[in-house]
């Protein structure tokens, strides 16, 4: 399983990858896009830096504590790989 600091990095970059993307949205896509978005915020201000960092020399189980479990994180993740397949033409 990956580390939380691995999925909230392919998070970020599955975000900007996205972010680029955004003008070509149809409205209907664009709506699920800000949806995704919330979550991603709400992900993003629940973690900073130097708390993961402070969690990683407690260990893996303080980690989760101070960010998300990891599977939380990874479901997100799917959840835009997913909505990224759906704008494929």
């Amino acid at each position: 399983m990956a580390t939380a600091r691995n999925l909230l990095q392919e998070l970020a970059r599955l975000r900007d990858e996205l972010n680029l993307e955004a003008h070509l949205m149809s409205m209907e896509w664009a709506d699920e896009w800000r949806q995704l978005q919330d979550k991603i915020h709400q992900l993003e201000t629940n973690l900073e830096h130097t708390v993961i960092d402070l969690a990683e020399k407690f260990g893996h189980a303080e980690e989760q504590f101070f960010v998300d479990t990891d599977e939380n994180i990874d479901k997100l993740v799917n959840e835009l790989r997913s909505f990224k397949q759906k704008l494929k033409p």
